[in-house]
């Protein structure tokens, strides 16, 4: 196993990382006659999310800088953002 490999295993999320109940809802993409809301819980947002995002972070910044800054939580914040979407409560 070479040394990016390992260090990209590092930053994975953890089990209990995983072990998550938010959810939060956005409005569909514009375009539809009606829009919609979805929901979606912060593992179905990691499933989607995290390894593109991991990708992009690393392309921009590096593994070095990804790994001692960036969490689990930074990716679901990221993508909250993009989706404007707020938390259920």
């Amino acid at each position: 196993m070479n040394n990016f490999v390992r260090k990209l295993i590092s930053i994975l999320p953890t089990n209990k990382e995983l072990n998550r109940t938010r959810s939060f809802t956005y409005k569909s993409p514009p375009g539809l006659s009606v829009p919609e809301y979805v929901t979606v819980t912060e593992i179905e947002i990691i499933n989607s999310h995290w390894q593109p995002w991991l990708e992009k972070q690393v392309a921009n910044h590096g593994m070095d800088h990804v790994i001692k800054n960036y969490t689990v939580e930074d990716c679901i914040d990221d993508w909250i953002a993009l989706h404007y979407a707020v938390e259920v409560v």
